[in-house]
């Protein structure tokens, strides 16, 4: 999945028009941090659909793609999609999860990731990851670079994620 792809038509369009554009609340803090919400930049409705709870680039050598982790939870009654996620930092972000297939662990890009109803994903529990790749420039420890979630039927989330060189 590249930086600049959006959401395709969505499977949850009669959701989208019951509900109308929701707000996303996030909470941008590093997995060390106390967990707090703050609102995104599209207010267009109350609705508080998903928490990301923490957010965290590793920081790996020049010329290495550096994997980022997310924990979001779904506070709808529906479930939610992620479909991709960007990066003004770098060239191309994809999701992508490991998996085991036969004792063998792979990576594996995904097109989506869905996040059951009052459900919380934790990418590195779940095997999900991002891979950022091509970054703009040189990362240091403790930065925040910018990243936006896409999810279906939903208005995009800006948030940021703290460059980390541990968990």
């Amino acid at each position: 999945m590249h930086s600049d792809r959006r959401s395709a038509p969505s499977r949850f369009a009669p959701l989208a028009l019951l509900i109308g554009l929701a707000t996303i609340l996030i909470g941008a803090q590093a997995l060390a941090a106390p967990a707090t919400s703050a609102t995104s930049t599209n207010t267009s409705a109350p609705a508080a659909i998903v928490r990301l709870v923490a957010a965290w680039v590793r920081l790996l050598p020049a010329g290495v793609p550096s994997g980022g982790y997310l924990i979001l939870e779904n506070r709808s009654e529906r479930p939610l999609v992620l479909t991709g996620v960007s990066s003004p930092a770098f060239g191309e972000v994809d999701l992508h999860r490991t998996v085991s297939d036969h004792g063998v662990m792979s990576m594996r890009p995904v097109d989506r990731i869905v996040i059951a109803p009052h459900a919380t994903l934790d990418f590195s529990v779940q095997g999900y990851h991002l891979m950022l790749m091509r970054p703009a420039h040189a990362l240091a420890a403790g930065e925040r670079v910018p990243i936006i979630l896409h999810f279906e039927g939903y208005p995009d989330l800006d948030a940021s994620a703290q460059v980390r060189t541990h968990e």
